[in-house]
């Protein structure tokens, strides 16, 4: 909590600071009157040309009849888990991905926007090393599972009394009886009939290892968004919007296995946001963002084999045995749903370099403090995933063609996000972004 803290404080002091100099900048560089009659009189047939602030914030809508077509591509790496109390772990996992993404966003009139979003990932892959999961806390509460699930087999079978007895049996080369198998959640077993019990224990690293091991992401299409923005405020210096839209299950998700990272989310979501920008000075833009997201209709996923997920499960997860063993009871397809409404917001500067100088009025840099707290995620009746919590510094530049002497109605933009800390998230990643943005209608 006081990592948060010291977090926002910091950002405040940011933000004031670049507001004093900002606004100190422009007093010293904005024209007085008077000093543009001068200018008239030295250069008659020069015309003093306005500056052009490329700063925007973050709940403005386009005039009516304008176009704005964005394309995003993002690079997203990451290689640490964080458990619920916020600690990293490195549990063996290096996720490199690429995406890229298309908006168009429509000005319906002057205060109200229409918006697509179509999400394209290229690139899905992640290493793995096997040194490190056998490492980590995960394998080691992983192990303890399954060498308990064998005890529990061969006690139930007649080959020890008890747990720690059949603890001791395995450590000897004494052959297991025919019929001694282990049971997964997922019902598949694993046949042991003559093995030594010694050899038994030792195979189980390998099957966790094999478990563990990912293969390579789908690609491909992932959830459409759609979205209105509408302004139901504004006057220069305050502009107050709020967004309605829906996110749409079109990327794939059902048959994908655990170990492959799905394109979508499988859900229908829908969203509300509201957007607050004040237009400190003409340079500078401090804007926030809250956005509340809901689950609208659940979706399904099959379950994936317990042996090597990065196969489906074709084994019966409903057996007794399996359910002694920590299936959830359910079949193999099974249904996804959160309950709860999940966070996001953003405390973001938007700065045009203008204010410093007329020959960078094509840039502007900017700042943002990013949170989210996500709802949980349930797999049938079974809790998959605690809420995550999310901190991100985002920071970034961007060039604006309408700067220019003779605009060009286009930006380009490259922005980075620094994961700060979380919770509950199961790879903490940080991502490069770069957009191009193309005004129709000008």
């Amino acid at each position: 909590m006081m990592t948060r803290l010291r977090l926002m404080a910091t950002a405040v002091l940011l933000l004031y600071s670049l507001l004093n100099s900002s606004m100190s900048m422009g007093q010293s560089d904005e024209p007085t009157k008077s000093a543009l009659d001068k200018t008239k009189k030295k250069t008659k047939k020069k015309k003093f040309e306005e500056l052009y602030y490329p700063s925007l914030g973050l709940g403005k809508t386009l005039p009516g009849d304008y176009y704005r077509i964005r394309v995003y591509n993002r690079y997203t790496e990451g290689d640490r888990l964080y458990d619920d109390k916020g600690k990293p772990q490195d549990i063996g996992y290096k996720l490199s991905a690429q995406s890229a993404a298309l908006s168009v966003e429509y000005g319906l009139n002057e205060d109200l926007s229409l918006l697509i979003l179509a999400p394209f990932v290229t690139k899905n892959t992640v290493a793995f090393n096997g040194q490190h999961y056998r490492d980590s806390a995960r394998y080691a509460q992983n192990k303890a599972y399954y060498e308990n699930l064998l005890f529990g087999r061969l006690q139930a079978s007649g080959q020890c009394a008890d747990i720690e007895s059949c603890r001791a049996l395995a450590q000897t080369n004494t052959p297991l009886k025919a019929g001694s198998d282990l049971v997964l959640p997922s019902g598949e077993r694993v046949d042991f009939s003559g093995v030594p019990a010694s050899q038994v224990l030792a195979s189980i690293p390998n099957i966790l290892t094999k478990a563990a091991a990912p293969q390579d992401g789908s690609t491909g299409l992932g959830d459409i968004d759609l979205g209105l923005t509408s302004v139901v405020y504004s006057n220069p210096k305050h502009v107050l919007s709020i967004g309605l839209g829906v996110r749409l299950p079109t990327g794939e998700y059902e048959n994908v296995p655990f170990a492959q990272r799905p394109t979508g989310q499988g859900m229908m979501q829908g969203g509300v946001r509201l957007n607050y920008d004040w237009h400190v000075i003409p340079a500078l833009w401090i804007s926030y963002q809250h956005q509340f997201e809901y689950m609208l209709k659940e979706g399904k996923r099959y379950k994936s084999s317990n042996l090597d997920p990065n196969k489906l499960n074709e084994a019966d997860p409903t057996t007794q045995e399996a359910i002694l063993a920590g299936s959830n009871g359910e079949p193999n397809l099974q249904t996804v749903r959160r309950k709860g409404i999940a966070h996001t917001g953003v405390l973001r500067a938007d700065y045009g370099l203008s204010d410093i100088s007329r020959s960078l009025q094509t840039l502007s840099i900017e700042a943002a403090l990013n949170f989210e707290k996500g709802a949980e995620e349930y797999l049938g009746d079974t809790r998959s995933l605690k809420a995550p919590e999310r901190y991100v510094l985002s920071y970034g530049a961007k060039f604006d063609g309408l700067g220019l002497k003779k605009p060009v109605p286009g930006y380009v933009r490259v922005m980075r996000d620094r994961f700060l800390e979380g919770r509950n998230l199961p790879l903490a990643t940080s991502t490069i972004t770069l957009e191009f943005g193309y005004y129709v209608g000008f």
